[in-house]
């Protein structure tokens, strides 16, 4: 998956940036979404931490005001017009008033488009009511207590994200036995020590983020090894 667009190829979340990215042929593009008083869908994350504050009272302003004063941005409608039907879309919605509405003439009819709102259960809940069964849905917040999270999303969520302290045999085995996959926040993992945990998960992490795209066709060969090691339970 490539993180905010592939960002080791250009600025974050840029048309330009995902262009060079899919050149890498990555499984997955991620964006950050956002959304302007005038309820203009963008593209933007901001630098860590400051930056990513500051975007949250972005919605307060016009689409054409944000610009002015954090440069060029681009629409989400341009991005998903740039990036192949063939190419996994994950959209990690920044902002709560992102409405299921306001997604679906950007989505519709499109396949292999994952919902990721960062905010509660209750929103993640209200975009799947909103916009049906035909994507995928995923609890984007770092749950804390996965398998109590899990118990509360089910049957709503197709994804929650956990950290490290949780990904252990006994949890992942609870929550995943009813088709919930868990997803390994890799703050703080070393990309070794990350692969080496992929296997307690029957989905091996679902997804394996990177920034720079060179390094996933790494990644992608070290998968195919550990594919062909097992002794089947994960080549599905």
């Amino acid at each position: 998956m490539a993180h905010k667009g592939g960002s080791a190829h250009g600025p974050e979340n840029a048309l330009e940036t995902i262009q060079k990215a899919l050149t890498f042929a990555p499984d997955v593009i991620e964006v950050d979404v956002r959304k302007s008083r005038d309820g203009i869908l963008y593209c933007h994350h901001g630098s860590e931490p400051w930056g990513t504050v500051a975007a949250t009272f972005f919605g307060l302003l016009t689409f054409r005001r944000i610009q002015k004063l954090v440069g060029h941005r681009d629409t989400l409608e341009a991005v998903m017009n740039a990036i192949p039907k063939d190419v996994l879309v994950y959209l990690d919605l920044k902002d709560f008033w992102i409405h299921a509405d306001d997604l679906r003439p950007l989505i519709e009819g499109r396949k292999g488009v994952w919902i990721a709102p960062f905010s509660s259960v209750k929103r993640l809940r209200q975009l799947r009511a909103g916009l049906g069964e035909n994507y995928a849905y995923a609890f984007n917040r770092l749950a804390i207590f996965p398998r109590h999270v899990a118990r509360r999303l089910a049957g709503q969520a197709d994804m929650i994200v956990c950290g490290i302290w949780s990904w252990n045999m006994e949890t992942l085995s609870a929550i995943e036995k009813d088709g919930t996959a868990c997803f390994l926040e890799e703050w703080f993992v070393s990309r070794d020590r990350y692969l080496s945990l992929l296997p307690l998960s029957r989905w091996r992490g679902l997804f394996f983020s990177v920034y720079d795209l060179r390094e996933a066709t790494q990644l992608r060969m070290l998968d195919k090894n550990i594919r062909q090691d097992s002794d089947g339970r994960f080549a599905e």
